[in-house]
């Protein structure tokens, strides 16, 4: 007789089909009374969306390890629907990022736009060490806009978004000279080809600059720029990150009421 004639429930537990992944938790939602829906991002399988059965029970062993931002060693089994967590080891909980509220927004911002623009499924490595890179240095407390910049510019260019920085989109001109907006349909425009898009967002030379900086993955040390011009970047980037979504993003807005808050409370 082969296995596969035996009824399921009389198969042994070495007919249970697992899976070892390395993986960054993304989001979490409650299912039924005491489960999670847990979306992660995985360097071995991309993005996936399994079960933590009685994670939301206080004394589960798997409830530390399918928190937000959290980084863990999981062996998954194969269901028929949805795939089931059955072992987690704790690698890095990222603690200090659910401590403050602006890391906490900041991080969150960034598994949005991983869960927005990759699919289920989708195996990036890269895509998963940019972003676990990314949760480290929040954690460390480098600068929160800068390093979600950097990931923004990253992410887009490693899923083949990205514009080109070094010379406007229109007529050629270095950037680095004369750069005066970014169209998420043309990349950067200089002031003479400004008028091509009327809906691009203004970005300076400086701004450019910037950009071309994070860009750079060999870099170790964030770049230095004034905070109007740090603003100028955030705002267009929005608008670039926007278009592709076709979408709003929650997180971005969610951090620049937040700044507002803060900006009245510093006066």
């Amino acid at each position: 007789m082969r296995a596969t004639d035996i009824p399921e429930r009389e198969r042994g537990v070495s007919e249970v089909r697992l899976y070892r992944v390395s993986g960054v938790v993304l989001r979490h939602r409650d299912l039924g009374e005491a489960d999670r829906l847990v979306r992660l991002l995985t360097r071995e399988r991309g993005k996936l969306s399994v079960v933590a059965k009685g994670a939301k029970r206080p004394k589960s062993k798997l409830a530390s390890a399918v928190q937000p931002f959290t980084q863990s060693r999981l062996q998954i089994a194969v269901g028929r629907s949805l795939d089931i967590i059955t072992q987690a080891q704790l690698v890095d909980s990222h603690y200090a990022l659910r401590t403050d509220l602006t890391r906490l927004a900041y991080a969150n911002h960034l598994s949005e736009l991983v869960d927005a623009f990759l699919e289920e499924g989708q195996r990036s490595a890269r895509v998963y060490d940019l972003h676990l890179g990314a949760l480290r240095r929040l954690a460390a407390g480098e600068p929160l806009d800068l390093v979600a910049r950097a990931f923004e510019l990253v992410l887009l260019s490693l899923l083949g978004f990205g514009p080109q920085w070094e010379t406007c989109a229109s007529c050629g001109r270095a950037a680095a000279e004369d750069a005066a907006a970014l169209s998420p349909t043309m990349g950067i425009l200089c002031t003479r080809c400004r008028a091509a898009d009327p809906s691009a967002r203004a970005l300076s030379t400086e701004g450019a600059r910037l950009a071309q900086a994070l860009s750079d993955r060999r870099r170790s040390a964030p770049p230095s720029a004034s905070a109007s011009v740090r603003r100028q970047l955030e705002q267009a980037m929005c608008g670039l990150l926007e278009f592709h979504l076709a979408r709003p993003l929650r997180s971005a807005r969610f951090i620049a009421g937040l700044s507002r808050t803060q900006g009245d409370e510093d006066k």
